[in-house]
């Protein structure tokens, strides 16, 4: 990151990927460049590099971190859920992971205001997730554990 830093290369247009072996002044720099993180905790486990520090970048770039699968040589599933539950057994709480899977995404790629909310203009794909544990949920921090806890491919109905 230092060296990246030096060169002049970290700026709200960078996008790194993985961070897994960030040392103590990274986070520094990372918070103070307006770089963006993408994390693929499932791929990292596959090629057996070790995890990010997921939620100590969560505490110092929020906004501009996104979760990745990488691709289908380092990760047989694809599953954006498992990106999840991966992070959830780390500590991040289940509103910054659903944040991470959608606006994160689209916010790093600059396509924010069409993709990655559900507003008006917004042209993103709707997606049900039909499972018995969400129809149990009382409240929205519920439906967001349950939805990052849960959600599978196959419980999934494109729209």
């Amino acid at each position: 990151m230092q060296y990246f830093a030096a060169l002049n290369l970290l700026d709200d247009q960078t996008l790194l990927v993985h961070c897994t072996n960030l040392v103590e002044e990274d986070f520094s720099i990372l918070e103070r460049s307006g770089a963006h993180v993408c994390l693929c905790p499932s791929s990292n486990t596959w090629l057996g590099v070790g995890l990010p520090d997921a939620a100590r970048l969560a505490g110092s770039i929020g906004g501009r971190l996104c979760l990745g699968t990488d691709s289908i040589t380092s990760n047989p599933d694809l599953d954006i859920w498992q990106e999840m539950c991966r992070l959830s057994d780390q500590g991040i709480a289940p509103s910054p992971l659903l944040l991470m899977a959608t606006e994160g995404g689209a916010g790093i790629l600059g396509k924010l205001d069409e993709y990655g909310r559900i507003q008006p203009g917004c042209r993103g794909h709707l997606i049900l997730v039909n499972s018995l544990e969400i129809t149990a949920c009382r409240s929205g921090e519920e439906l967001e554990r349950v939805l990052v806890s849960m959600g599978r491919p196959e419980t999934i109905i494109h729209l």
